[in-house]
């Protein structure tokens, strides 16, 4: 199945991104963590921007939904892109994202846009265009180079350490371009050596790539742990025909994915064909991550207490025997019972952290990193 945003989504998204870039809404969400704001001052600020005539309450609720979202996908673009283009990446710079109907920013065209603009500086925009692996614009942005600029990037390239690791396509790029690498096995080495991450994914090699070459990228991102947004791409890069296989190899690392925009409408009935091949310890992090990182913060986007109910009953018993003796069994418990009415005492079921809701996701998010990083010890131990 494809995901296919409904026309009141679409015309919902339009309108977030366009209050989303507004200034003073910035302003407020400058000093907040990628999954929502403190106190949620924004709301406030949002309200004051709605064209509240034109707009109708249901209207303005739906468009307010895909703030956090919206804000999700921005700031994890700054992010990944933090050391090619720098820290420090203000609202210059993300006003210019473009985006999609459904709520994502489109990386590719996004990445053009900097490659060709006058907005990063020409080393920065060589790095991007290698990145992204933008053949022409990387023989061009080079051509137009200092020739002091072009030594430099030469030698210190020409080392295989004392750069960032995200830059290990700078260096495929510019050994690719000396020749060093002969025209026969250009495609071979892109492949096989391209440091595939979460920027080069979604560049125009694999777009060039086929089918079967696609699916090994995505095999290769999936086999170790990469995050939601990365996971996302992997799986709505895919043919659909794909997706079943990979979601049956990879169930966590695919199944994460579905709990984001657009993805989520479908997240129960992947749960559901692969909930058998789920282990204790992946079920565990997938209710952390719907629990701490969408029902507490109270993401709006989807109906996330529907969805916890929903993927508690498909969870075989086995399983859920383990679940109750975790700390969050408590709250899991009251919340498929009650639903949302308990959520007015979510402070005492903060299990990382009493501080803030925010830490508490902050902390969660360490939590199930170093819970998948002991999995994946084990793994590799009974492998030996």
């Amino acid at each position: 199945m494809l995901f296919v945003p409904s026309l009141e989504n679409i015309a919902a998204v339009s309108v977030a991104v366009i209050l989303y870039n507004d200034y003073e809404i910035q302003h407020s969400l400058k000093e907040t963590l990628y999954r929502f704001s403190p106190d949620e001052q924004w709301k406030n600020v949002m309200r004051g921007k709605m064209p509240n005539p034109i707009v109708s309450i249901p209207a303005q609720q739906k468009i307010m939904s895909f703030l956090k979202p919206i804000h999700y996908e921005a700031e994890k673009w700054k992010w990944h892109h933090r050391k090619l283009i720098g820290q420090d990446i203000d609202w210059r710079i993300t006003s210019k994202l473009l985006w999609k109907t459904d709520g994502t920013i489109a990386r590719f065209e996004t990445a053009n846009f900097f490659i060709r603009s006058d907005i990063l500086d020409i080393r920065n925009r060589f790095k991007l265009a290698c990145s992204y692996w933008k053949k022409e614009s990387v023989i061009a942005i080079w051509k137009k180079m200092p020739e002091s600029l072009c030594r430099d990037f030469s030698e210190t390239y020409s080392r295989d350490e004392g750069f960032e690791e995200i830059d290990w396509n700078v260096k495929i790029w510019i050994r690719w371009y000396t020749e060093e690498y002969t025209k026969n096995s250009r495609k071979e080495i892109c492949l096989s050596s391209y440091d595939w991450n979460a920027i080069s994914l979604q560049g125009e090699l694999p777009l060039k790539s086929t089918p079967e070459e696609r699916l090994e990228i995505i095999r290769r991102i999936l086999e170790w742990e990469c995050d939601f947004h990365t996971a996302r791409f992997c799986v709505l890069f895919l043919k659909v025909d794909q997706r079943l296989e990979v979601l049956k190899t990879y169930p966590y690392q695919v199944l994460k994915s579905y709990l984001l925009s657009p993805c989520q409408s479908l997240f129960i009935e992947k749960a559901n064909y692969v909930r058998n091949d789920l282990s204790e310890a992946h079920i565990i992090c997938l209710l952390h991550i719907i629990y701490c990182q969408r029902v507490v913060p109270d993401w709006e986007d989807s109906d996330y207490v529907k969805l916890l109910q929903e993927f508690w009953s498909i969870i075989p018993n086995r399983h859920k025997e383990s679940v109750k003796r975790e700390d969050i069994y408590r709250a899991i418990e009251l919340i498929v019972a009650n639903g949302r009415s308990v959520l007015s005492t979510e402070n005492q079921f903060l299990f990382h952290s009493q501080q803030n809701v925010e830490l508490n996701v902050t902390k969660c998010c360490e939590y199930i990193n170093r819970r998948i990083e002991l999995i994946q010890l084990f793994n590799i131990s009974e492998e030996f």
